[in-house]
């Protein structure tokens, strides 16, 4: 039995999508299975039974229609599962953004959910991943990109290749106990990239090999699909030319090493303009693991041979967020002298359990989901369950959310300023933790 079909997506020419590729439409099974992408065994939840999940692909405009069944059986991890597509502002469809008791009920085992939607504009590094409780955790997400036959870019490099790592480059860590037993102090136990990794010096192959021709440009996708670390993402003796960020184009920004944080993605023209050798590909993650937390580089014609340990190639131009501009106008709307509404967010934690709040209320997810409440008219929009954790807002309205995360886990003391059309996707972040004037960087996942 195959695991899934598809319809291919017809790509650019520079576009060679070896890894397993779906979509836009096609069948995504959720299934069981024991890997060791790490020389440790544990059973995952996979999507299309493979770690990470296959490649999601289409084009500006396209229909996805995906067709999610759950073939879940061991009861150790959760056996109901959603799809979110993250990143994807699901306008006129957010019945399919795949939030558990937000937008819909998990797909219970046996049965099938078909996911049907337009990006619209929407292009870039997008991702997907389960949306019920933490189970993302046990191996279920992968890539979703949008092509752009309009790319401004596209002279800039010569290949986007979803091969070899050429394509997607994933991060993300790997813990050895199921999702419902990691609580919020728990440390993940590896680092994987591009779904391979080394704990405690015990598999034969640690190192993903990422291929490269001498002389050519390559248009990387960088994805951090892990569910805590932040990690710090470098290629020894080579720069970065970040031109996406989040499904944004950014004006073109050189650095030498790129902070990536859960969930965010980053595209970035990497030249092959070195001698042809082989170099450390580094992913240093935020918290601490007993694994190998590098790749390698490898040129074409290259001796197979480990690179060279070299403490003065340590990155000197990390990339600054507030820095980032983006290469579209900015929606003007949104850039008037005061907001309609302003929403400030307080993020904390509780530190009896470690859960994290939002203005001092924790988010529990309701019986029935929030959409279905909403649809059915039995209840005012303030009475919508769960209580606390609802904000009614005004339609066509600028909303301004200010967030502050002087006491979430992993962050310093920061504001950040972020302002929405209510009635559109469109959102703007005004005013980041870092810089010192209100500026548009870009605009933001949903």
């Amino acid at each position: 039995m195959a695991w899934f079909g598809s319809s291919q997506v017809a790509l650019p020419d520079h576009c060679f999508p070896v890894h397993p590729s779906i979509g836009p439409i096609g069948d995504l099974p959720i299934v069981n299975a024991i890997v060791s992408p790490d020389g440790f065994p544990k059973s995952a939840i996979l999507a299309g039974n493979t770690l990470p999940g296959p490649i999601i692909a289409g084009r500006k405009g396209d229909n996805f229609l995906i067709n999610v069944t759950n073939y879940l059986t061991d009861d150790t991890m959760l056996m109901g599962t959603t799809i979110h597509w993250h990143g994807i502002s699901q306008h006129n469809h957010n019945q399919m953004d795949g939030s558990a008791y937000v937008t819909q009920c998990p797909i219970a085992p046996g049965n099938s959910f078909l996911y049907n939607f337009t990006a619209e504009h929407q292009v870039g590094t997008f991702w997907y991943h389960s949306h019920y409780g933490a189970q993302y955790c046990d191996g279920l997400r992968g890539p979703l990109i949008i092509y752009d036959p309009d790319d401004p870019y596209r002279l800039s490099y010569d290949v986007d290749d979803a091969s070899n790592g050429l394509g997607p480059l994933s991060e993300r860590h790997r813990y050895h106990v199921p999702s419902p037993r990691v609580h919020r102090q728990v440390f993940p136990a590896s680092v994987l990239i591009n779904g391979v990794g080394c704990y405690n010096n015990a598999c034969e192959n640690p190192h993903a090999i990422i291929n490269v021709e001498p002389k050519k440009r390559y248009r990387f996708r960088l994805l951090n699909m892990a569910c805590k670390p932040n990690y710090v993402f470098s290629i020894d003796g080579h720069t970065m030319t970040v031109i996406e960020v989040d499904g944004n184009y950014v004006k073109p920004y050189t650095v030498d090493s790129i902070q990536v944080h859960a969930a965010q993605r980053y595209s970035f023209i990497l030249h092959a303009d070195q001698h042809p050798d082989n170099y450390w590909v580094h992913a240093v993650p935020n918290q601490p693991v007993d694994a190998t937390t590098r790749a390698i580089l490898k040129y074409a014609n290259a001796p197979s041979q480990l690179p060279k340990d070299n403490a003065q190639l340590t990155p000197q131009n990390p990339l600054n967020e507030s820095l980032l501009r983006s290469l579209a106008p900015p929606v003007t709307r949104l850039l008037q002298a005061e907001p309609d509404v302003k929403l400030h967010l307080e993020m904390g934690k509780n530190m009896s359990d470690f859960n994290f709040l939002i203005n001092g209320a924790q988010y529990t997810p309701p019986t029935i989901p929030i959409l279905l409440q909403i649809l059915s008219g039995a209840v005012s929009p303030w009475q919508v369950e769960p209580r606390g954790s609802v904000y009614t807002l005004p339609k066509d309205q600028i909303i301004e959310i200010t967030f502050s995360a002087k006491d979430s886990p992993g962050r310093p003391v920061c504001v950040i300023s972020i302002g929405i059309i209510l009635s559109t996707s469109m959102a703007t972040i005004l005013r980041s933790s870092r810089a010192l004037i209100a500026h548009t960087i870009t605009t933001i996942d949903p």
